[in-house]
């Protein structure tokens, strides 16, 4: 089941590997574990998702396509999200991007 059925807020955080999540017990606390979506690029593992955020993963993930969408991270990863929300017909207005 979706995880964003529940309502409110998901997050959904990609790294490379398992090592590299912070905050995790944080965050789990705050959204609920359900809410608090890990997808790791380099690392396979039964617990977290494995891969880059795709269409497809967006698609599986996020019932509700019609919200804020918050952007952070490295630039080729943030232009790669913001075309696959575009290929979902995320309104640009709804995708808020912060840089580093």
């Amino acid at each position: 089941e979706r995880s964003d059925k529940l309502g409110g807020n998901i997050l959904i955080f990609a790294n490379n590997t398992s090592k590299d999540i912070i905050l995790e017990d944080e965050f789990k606390d705050m959204l609920g574990k359900e809410k608090f979506i890990n997808i790791l690029a380099e690392e396979e593992s039964e617990k977290y998702h494995h891969g880059l955020i795709s269409k497809e993963f967006l698609e599986e993930q996020v019932n509700n396509l019609k919200r804020k969408f918050y952007l952070c991270g490295p630039p080729p990863m943030m232009k790669a999200v913001e075309k696959h929300l575009d290929s979902l017909d995320v309104d640009k207005g709804a995708i808020v991007k912060e840089e580093f």
